[in-house]
């Protein structure tokens, strides 16, 4: 959890880079999509994808039984920025030090549905050096916004 704070202050070059270990599970499309766009600076198939994609987010539960179907995200502060945040993976190894030990697996578009609206997120990435990728709630908002039926 601390790398993936870290990275993000080292991206936002609020503080100095340090080693941060990657896990072994291979780069997923999301992630091929998201340094693709790091390079072109084109961010629109970033969220098209992120929309359809499948994470893995930390919950408490307030049910019991298989499935969980009553539960609240678990909140983690961000060091750098000191807003809240939801942490989320496509691969549950990266969601280190889980709090409740409880994920569940929910696709990018009713994850932006269900958060509060002072919300960030952020995405556990396999590239070492990043190791996170932010979306401020602010984002958040406006994908919320953009995936709602016009009507």
């Amino acid at each position: 959890m601390k790398k993936l704070f870290t990275s993000i202050g080292v991206s936002l070059g609020l503080i100095s880079p340090i080693a941060i270990s990657a896990t072994s599970a291979p780069q997923t499309t999301f992630e091929a999509v998201l340094y693709t766009s790091k390079k072109t600076g084109e961010l629109m198939p970033v969220w098209e994808q992120f929309v359809n994609t499948q994470f893995f987010v930390v919950v408490i539960r307030n049910d019991s039984g298989e499935k969980t179907k009553d539960f609240r995200f678990v909140i983690f502060n961000n060091p750098v920025d000191k807003l809240p945040y939801v942490l989320i993976s496509e691969h549950l190894e990266r969601l280190e030090n889980v709090q409740s030990g409880d994920a569940i697996k929910i696709s990018g578009a009713q994850l932006v549905q269900l958060l509060r609206p002072e919300l960030g997120i952020l995405i556990g990435l396999n590239d070492p050096v990043e190791g996170a990728f932010g979306i401020p709630n602010g984002q958040v908002q406006w994908l919320r916004e953009s995936i709602q039926p016009n009507g």
